[in-house]
């Protein structure tokens, strides 16, 4: 009965829309007679030799002892493989309580030269020393080529916990979030608002992501100027715009990777392959209501002729 395990640093209830196309890439790729039979905290004990169970954790953008605890109940069950979605950070959190178990793994973010066998240096789908790796993001580009913004007048709100890459640190002006969520977020605003930022991007973070709401009404409410998100689920909370990969489609994506696993029957002697680097169509997505109540008539329709989708 092979059981995958699934590690989610988001929330179930905004984000099961994801678990449904990791399962749907899994369940599709699986060779027959195996059988997808759910998802579920808890693995039913009443499943056959060929039913495939995917067990769940979610730790709602909370990372630290959270996020390995639940690494750790997903080992327990012994699964055939770990999909460790969030990032390095879910990642390393899953590689902590296993050396044996083949772990996969999304992010949005490469660095330009070339990878190397670091998971803090590389981004993408990992077994062991395998990636995966996408395109990095680049939100500020978008903003700058949009409004010709310069580097100087674009911020970018990131998690303490968040790894800032060394090509990041060439053009970002970073407001972090340090301390508990209200607190955190109110200091961080502020100092979003004392600066005179002109544009704003949000870090792709599991941290912000399951509070999506509290970022869009600060910046639709309190900040009122162009802010480019990490994903459509913010755009479509209301957000003026976001520029990256379809989670949707990443998350499907890992779901065949981990079939694919399940099939070879793979183990911890048999990983350690290098795979070469998957370029990731990035979409820029923009909110029509948002773009005519907060850019300027000209600006608005740049925006919403650019954009790939519109909502």
């Amino acid at each position: 009965m092979p059981i995958v395990g699934f590690l989610s640093t988001l929330t179930e209830d905004d984000f099961g829309h994801l678990l449904t196309a990791f399962k749907n890439g899994l369940c599709n790729n699986l060779h027959t007679p195996k059988t997808c039979v759910g998802s579920g905290h808890n693995v039913p004990t009443s499943l056959g030799a060929n039913d495939v169970f995917i067990q769940t954790r979610w730790t709602k953008g909370v990372y630290g002892p959270t996020l390995k605890n639940a690494a750790g109940d997903l080992v327990r069950s012994r699964p055939a493989v770990i999909a460790a979605t969030g990032g390095v950070v879910s990642a390393k959190a899953a590689e902590s309580k296993t050396r044996t178990i083949p772990i996969v793994f999304l992010s949005g973010r490469t660095k330009n030269q070339e990878h190397d066998d670091h998971p803090a240096n590389t981004a993408g789908i990992w077994l062991g020393n395998t990636k995966y790796a996408v395109e990095k993001l680049g939100r500020h580009e978008i903003l700058k080529e949009l409004f010709e913004f310069t580097r100087l007048e674009i911020f970018n709100l990131i998690h303490k916990q968040s790894i800032v890459f060394d090509d990041e640190k060439d053009w970002t002006n970073a407001i972090v979030v340090t301390n508990g969520i209200e607190k955190g977020f109110d200091k961080a605003f502020d100092e979003i608002l004392k600066c005179r930022a002109r544009a704003l991007t949000i870090s792709a973070d599991s941290f912000f992501t399951t509070r999506n709401k509290v970022i869009v009404k600060f910046a639709n409410e309190r900040f009122n100027k162009p802010v480019c998100y990490p994903f459509r689920e913010y755009v479509e909370h209301g957000g003026l715009m976001s520029y990256g990969p379809n989670l949707a489609d990443a998350y499907r994506s890992l779901g065949l990777e981990a079939a694919q696993i399940i099939n070879e029957g793979l183990t911890g002697k048999t990983i350690g392959r290098l795979k070469k680097p998957a370029k990731v169509e990035l979409r820029l997505v923009a909110n029509r209501a948002t773009a005519n109540a907060q850019l300027g008539s000209a600006e608005a329709q740049k925006l919403l002729g650019a954009a790939h989708d519109v909502i």
